[in-house]
């Protein structure tokens, strides 16, 4: 506890004196239990660097190797601090390859940034990709891993990534420019496997410190059009393997509740493949029936399902409406949400006219009901990849936030949501009352359809440039702008569609344009 204190002040401590003090106490104590010496080691390799002692760090952390396996964290700490002076790198050098030797599997994204980093710096670009190419060899998943965590560290090593490269690109010719090149893309096309975009600050450093022909923010237009470089931004479609993937990860989140609920599941997706009626669209029913209804008469609007069935029959789609079972049943809950309300006991008592909607929907073959206690969410994400080629789409403002880790990696699962969903949004919520009365109109309906491009890093070469496209992520997330929106006016929550609206006609991206050959001046 008194060394735990010690990290406290640690600028006012002299770690060797520490050790002495700790040697002599150790020596009249009988009975030290081994995890006790542990912690006290390695809370000597702590203080030593904090106080950036790479010599006290490296001696006391061979004393925890003589009885124990120190920890990633321990390792992490003395790589890092051996890192800050050029006479102790090299020992950062052999501890990494240390741990990597003893820890195969405990390697993490922390362990050898500094190394990386530091090569940077000494702009030993050379050694980096050595590094950078032995560590991803033989741990793939590095960045994936970190990113999971953290997605800050990533994206800070991307930025100094292209920064480091770029700035010797510059100045490198023939070979030495080749590798550079080369090596730089491979390194970028992997963590962009990770990382899909980049911060307004990213985006701001980079334009203002990469040096070449472009390196600049640009509005691309919806149809994906560069007014720097020229390209058309590519829409990437989940592959045939990528489909079966989600497929085969909702049969195994089905088959979590039981075979009852996978034989469902698997009984939907041969209805789905057997029907004649070939839908284009399947419709979230309660994700649109509880838009806008956060107030203190709102409840599931079957009408609001209802006016995007028309309008999506005017425009030329064959529609499916998915509703749970609990939605087909005389009396219904009702998850509105508004301040005061419990939504967790309230029930709606459905209406003649509304009975009525259900009706003409099941008399038209464009109702499908799941079955009582499934997931009706998994459904209509089945609907979007029931062949191997492409199928429906679906109207929903659902963020997914609960099911991207079970399904698909984050780039696979951004190209499904990107191709597969089409956005909605009200006027306003119908209220039928109102609209009887003459208070207010009929709700208009506005779909945003999928778009043209892909927001995701994408790469693209002409005869005499490498040109890479980032896209630039706002500071405030559609699901944090959602909750904002909630918050300020829950009557007017949106369900993050007022957002989307927002972002369909220009989209803000870094263009990184470099030469491929140098150029006579």
């Amino acid at each position: 506890r008194k060394m735990e204190m010690m990290l406290k002040f640690k600028d006012q401590v002299d770690v060797d004196q520490v050790h002495r003090d700790l040697l002599l106490i150790l020596a009249k104590v009988d009975r030290v239990p081994p995890s006790v010496r542990q912690k006290i080691h390695e809370l000597l390799v702590s203080l030593a660097c904090s106080n950036h002692n790479a010599e006290a760090a490296i001696r006391f952390l061979e004393a925890v190797k003589e009885t124990w396996t120190p920890s990633e964290s321990a390792y992490a700490s003395v790589i890092r601090v051996c890192c800050e002076r050029a006479d102790t790198a090299k020992h950062a050098l052999n501890l990494l390859d240390d741990f990597i030797v003893n820890n195969p599997n405990r390697l993490r994204l922390r362990t050898v940034q500094p190394l990386l980093y530091a090569f940077m710096h000494s702009r030993e670009l050379r050694s980096f990709v050595d590094l950078w190419k032995c560590v991803l060899r033989s741990h793939p998943d590095l960045i994936k891993s970190a990113a999971n965590s953290s997605i800050e560290p990533v994206e800070q090593l991307f930025v100094d990534v292209i920064k480091a490269f770029s700035e010797e690109i510059g100045s490198a010719e023939g070979s030495e420019m080749r590798f550079l090149m080369e090596n730089l893309d491979e390194i970028l096309i992997e963590m962009s496997e990770t990382l899909l975009s980049i911060s307004e600050k990213s985006a701001n450093f980079l334009s203002s410190n990469v040096l070449h022909e472009s390196c600049n923010i640009v509005n691309i237009s919806s149809d994906g059009h560069c007014p720097i470089s020229g390209k058309r931004l590519k829409l990437f479609s989940l592959t045939s393997s990528q489909r079966a993937l989600v497929r085969t990860g909702l049969f195994e989140l089905a088959s979590g509740q039981g075979v009852q609920s996978r034989e469902a599941m698997l009984s939907f997706l041969d209805w789905m493949r057997g029907t004649p009626e070939d839908f284009s669209v399947v419709v979230d029913g309660p994700n649109v029936a509880y838009s806008k209804q956060n107030f203190d008469t709102g409840c599931f609007s079957y009408h609001q399902i209802d006016l995007v069935v028309q309008q999506l029959r005017e425009e030329g789609e064959r529609v499916l409406v998915l509703l749970p079972f609990k939605y087909v049943q005389p009396v219904i809950p009702n998850h509105a949400r508004h301040q005061g309300y419990n939504f967790s006991t309230a029930q709606h008592v459905v209406t003649p006219e509304e009975t009525e909607i259900v009706e003409r929907w099941n008399a038209e073959g464009c109702l499908k009901i799941s079955p009582y206690g499934s997931n009706d969410d998994w459904y209509w994400m089945l609907s979007t990849v029931v062949d191997d080629i492409e199928s429906v789409r679906v109207v929903t403002n659902d963020q997914m936030r609960d099911h991207r880790l079970a399904l698909l990696d984050p780039r696979p699962f951004l190209r499904w949501k990107t191709t597969k969903i089409i956005r909605f949004d009200f006027s306003h919520a119908w209220e039928t009352d109102k609209i009887v009365n003459g208070t207010i109109d009929v709700p208009r309906v506005t779909l945003i359809q999928p778009p043209l491009v892909s927001p995701e890093i994408q790469r693209s070469t002409d005869d005499e440039h490498l040109i890479w496209h980032f896209p630039i992520r706002s500071n405030v997330t559609e699901a944090e702008e959602e909750d904002r929106e909630y918050h300020a006016n829950p009557t007017e929550a949106a369900c993050a569609s007022t957002t989307l609206i927002r972002k369909t006609e220009e989209e803000r991206w870094l263009c990184l344009k470099l030469a491929l050959k140098k150029t006579s001046r």
